[in-house]
């Protein structure tokens, strides 16, 4: 009897406790890259076609990489950030430009608007290996964040800050996650805490009982 006392009471106050939940996407979206895959390159574009990658070439005589999400369904008022992911490579020239032989590379992200205009940038990770890199988009790391949303889509690019003309990287695919604002709860009623109690009374009760014999 004092065995399934306790187990009610343990069971209880594991259901006051376990109301406590962990923020979900309320929209993903994803592309990968390459052939027969999605492909916003178009005949001038900086970049080549691979099977599972783009090549993406820094811009000199040829037009900038540029690829779009959408989000014309989402209310800004509702959304409290995004989470936006990169798979790439070959961000890093290797070793041979740390003796001074040619120059870094230094990739960075840019959030554009329609025209083209750049809203926010983030660098990318130096990395010769396939990494993963996610960016958290809000209110206090892009200042234009509504924008974003204002437009309906957000548009994004590359660019690479040093001399060198010849700098690429590989490109795996770019995923979009949309987070929205947490709902304001209702006005908590006293059954959590009650439970609390009556499982810790239990508890208690059963406790007493036995080291009482």
């Amino acid at each position: 009897m004092g065995k399934w006392f306790i187990t009610v009471a343990v069971l209880l106050s594991s259901m006051a406790f376990s109301a406590i939940t962990l923020a979900a996407p309320i929209h993903i979206s994803e592309y990968h890259y390459g052939q027969l895959r999605h492909n916003p390159l178009t005949a001038a574009s900086c970049g080549n076609i691979l099977s599972d990658h783009l090549l993406i070439r820094k811009a000199s005589s040829c037009n900038p990489f540029v690829d779009m999400f959408s989000l014309a369904t989402f209310e800004i008022a509702t959304i409290d950030y995004l989470e936006f992911s990169l798979n790439f490579a070959a961000t890093n020239n290797g070793s041979n430009c740390l003796r001074g032989n040619c120059a870094l590379e230094n990739w960075q992200l840019n959030l554009l608007n329609a025209s083209g205009i750049t809203l926010g940038r983030f660098d990318l990770l130096q990395s010769r290996s396939t990494v993963q890199q996610t960016f958290v988009i809000n209110r206090l790391t892009l200042p234009a964040f509504a924008d974003l949303f204002s437009q309906g889509k957000l548009w994004f690019g590359f660019t690479e800050t040093s001399a060198s003309t010849s700098h690429s990287f590989r490109l795996s695919s770019s995923r979009l996650a949309v987070f929205a604002l947490p709902v304001a709860e209702p006005t908590p009623v006293p059954l959590p805490a009650t439970l609390v109690l009556f499982s810790l009374g239990l508890l208690g009760f059963t406790l007493r009982q036995k080291f009482s014999r």
